[in-house]
């Protein structure tokens, strides 16, 4: 319950930087420039500096000059003289700052209070939270999670832009991109495999990608080893923060088959203890390399999607995180009782989607494919993905793995242990661009997918 004192506390607020700011921008064009990059009308406590900085944006949007007799005409013409509280009020703002060098300084000051406050507001959201006895502890939870989330992301702005704004940013993009002089540039996350980075120009932002296969035909592999090159990056393409959610395998088999496929030692050995000379430089080597990369991995078995996005928003609060993996789709737990498992896989489906949006980041899952494709020739299609036609529909990219060494069983026909093999990368729906199928080299052995014309050269087979 409320007390006296805090029903009489104000607000956080500091109106001396609020009315430096307004001052500042009637000084300076660069300062309106700086300023509007983090501050918002609705940003300002003192409702009557939200009016003239909104007139002040509108003025210098319509190529006016800002100054008394300017600022003051333009309130008199929409007669909101009153709202930004008379005249003596807009001169004491115009004259609050000599000059317009701090003007930044002052506008984290106000953005700084304005995140209080809307803490604040979303703080008695959830203190109301547990009396709504419609909804289960799980959604509770995760709407509170998710409310403060969006506090903590609102320490850099985003949101609405204007196409205007949005048009010049993109033509810029394409600006560097021809001036680099590379026609295959990779504007989302990495896999590391040329062709595939052609084909999608990356994992793209709030993406759902879903990898999908019958058993054996190396899906881990494939996911780790999109995991390391995404965490690496190569050549000139930066690395980035990876958290890689496993509801299938430990985090000591996890690591076991990092270091397996960055050493390039026979799997077998290295679970066994069974190394030779020549393997240990190569083993200390993958360790020191792996040990370095932003890879971040949780080994808990039987979560739930909300357990899953909780995790995943405190990643992107605390490691800023860029590319989510789980393994694997049918392993997650549903929040809640459905009638079949088709209706709890299409949730899970429309969480993860959801997920990719609310952090911006794309999300690769694993999946399983029923035995439909085991009645043909193997070959996968959309209409195998195991369980739920909604997995189709909420995924942005479906990309298939298919080896045809691999039989029904899913044991080997033909492939031993040290040869390699090649691998089908079917991108079967592509929604912002065209299906294909593309090759990888796969080394089984090391349980490394690799480009074709690198490996190929550095071991023909």
């Amino acid at each position: 319950m409320a007390t006296r004192s805090d029903m009489t506390r104000v607000p956080p607020q500091n109106l001396d930087a609020e009315q430096s700011i307004l001052g500042a921008m009637t000084l300076s064009r660069d300062a309106v420039i700086q300023v509007t990059q983090l501050i918002k009308p609705d940003h300002f406590y003192d409702k009557r500096n939200t009016v003239i900085y909104q007139t002040i944006l509108s003025m210098v949007d319509d190529n006016e000059p800002v100054d008394y007799v300017t600022l003051t005409e333009r309130l008199r013409q929409h007669k909101l003289v009153t709202k930004a509280g008379g005249i003596s009020y807009v001169t004491g703002v115009m004259s609050a700052v000599p000059s317009a060098a701090n003007v930044m300084y002052y506008a984290k000051i106000v953005h700084e209070k304005a995140v209080l406050r809307d803490l604040l507001t979303r703080a008695a959201t959830i203190q109301e939270l547990p009396f709504q006895d419609f909804e289960d502890l799980a959604e509770i939870l995760d709407k509170a999670e998710k409310l403060i989330f969006e506090v903590s992301q609102k320490r850099g702005l985003s949101g609405i832009i204007g196409l205007k704004e949005l048009i010049h940013e993109t033509y810029d993009k394409i600006e560097e991109i021809y001036d680099r002089g590379d026609r295959r540039m990779i504007t989302g996350v990495t896999s590391g495999f040329k062709d595939l980075d052609f084909a999608t120009s990356g994992f793209q932002d709030s993406d759902l990608i879903i990898l999908a296969a019958r058993t054996s035909q190396g899906k881990t592999s494939f996911a780790l080893n999109a995991a390391v090159n995404a965490a690496k990056g190569y050549e000139d393409i930066k690395g980035v923060p990876v958290a890689v959610f496993s509801l299938e395998m430990s985090r000591t088999q996890l690591a076991l088959r990092m270091l397996c496929t960055e050493a390039e030692i026979n799997f077998n050995n290295l679970k066994t203890g069974r190394l030779h000379g020549e393997d240990w430089p190569n083993l200390m080597r993958a360790s020191s390399l792996l040990s370095e990369l932003p890879i971040y991995i949780d080994d808990t078995p039987g979560q739930s999607i909300m357990q899953i996005k909780a995790k995943a928003r405190r990643l992107k609060a605390e490691k800023d995180i860029q590319f989510i993996i789980i393994d694997y789709l049918q392993l997650m737990m549903p929040d809640s009782d459905f009638n079949n498992r088709q209706e709890a896989v299409a949730q899970m489906s429309r969480s993860l989607k959801a997920l990719a949006r609310e952090l911006d980041i794309p999300v690769l899952a694993l999946s399983q494919l029923s035995r439909e494709a085991d009645k043909r020739d193997g070959r996968p299609k959309l209409s195998d993905l195991r369980e739920s036609g909604a997995i189709e529909q909420d995924a942005d990219l479906v990309v298939f793995l298919y080896r045809k060494t691999v039989n029904r069983e899913g044991s080997d026909e033909s492939e031993p242990m040290d040869k390699g093999g090649i691998a089908q990368i079917i991108i079967a729906k592509h929604r912002n661009g065209p299906t294909t199928t593309l090759e990888l080299f796969f080394r089984k052995q090391y349980m490394k997918f690799g480009n074709i014309t690198r490996v190929a050269q550095a071991a023909p087979f």
